[in-house]
């Protein structure tokens, strides 16, 4: 088997711009989203998120929206993957656990621990009854929510602890990932159907103004090219 195109986050590096971090929100870690510098221990979470996958058929948080995604990436533990695919070992259980930590020093030590991790797995006993299916998973409670004008049929792009997406109302937002406060915004003249796109600290967003809108990520409309 071959695994191509994680789609995981990636770090780009800009003139003006130390770091960005663009990326999948599934896979993203939550170091990440909170704008924080990250390391190779990103690249293990985003790994388990993979084999946690491979493993159940659904990623860690399942079918949540963005918003509550990023909540459950940062506050929330996933499952074990046995409560999906009953018979999975606790050994590949608490592997996993590890590896979606939310605290990078709690994760394996480096890819070659998990690699021997899995090539040697201790000798299991017989397995007991399988643990109860657990509820859909939920946050604790609301992150944020930020009210647009018009309906938002895109998805946002999440980069170094800003939100970017937009909407039928004609508007660009930035948010805080974190606490959704706005930090621009950019109108522009048609409905935004299509998900941004952010490379090198510049934001991309077609419209149905027939145009397409490049913006600085950082200030928004003040720094429109």
């Amino acid at each position: 088997m071959k695994i191509l195109d994680f789609g995981i986050a990636r770090y780009v590096s800009t003139l003006t711009l130390a770091s960005r971090v663009v990326g999948t929100i599934a896979y993203m870690p939550p170091e990440r989203l909170l704008g924080k510098v990250g390391d190779a221990r990103g690249d293990l979470y985003s790994l388990g998120c993979v084999l946690y996958e491979l493993l159940t058929g659904r990623t860690p948080f399942d079918g949540l929206d963005s918003p509550a995604l990023m909540y459950a990436h940062v506050h929330t533990q996933p499952a074990p993957p046995s409560s999906h695919r009953p018979g999975l070992s606790s050994h590949l259980d608490a592997l996993l656990a590890e590896l979606l930590a939310k605290d990078p020093g709690n994760r394996p030590a480096s890819a070659d621990r998990v690699r021997d991790r899995l090539s040697h797995p201790p000798a299991s006993s017989p397995p007991g009854p399988p643990p109860a299916r657990p509820g859909p998973v939920k946050p604790s409670r609301q992150l944020w929510t930020h009210t647009t004008y018009s309906t938002v049929r895109s998805s946002p792009a999440v980069v170094d602890g800003t939100v970017y997406i937009g909407s039928d109302d004609r508007d660009v937002y930035a948010l805080d990932a974190a606490t959704g406060t706005p930090r621009w915004t950019h109108t522009t003249h048609g409905c935004i159907r299509s998900s941004p796109a952010v490379v090198d600290g510049i934001v991309y967003i077609g419209s149905d103004d027939k145009r397409v809108h490049a913006l600085d990520a950082a200030t928004g409309p003040d720094g429109a090219l």
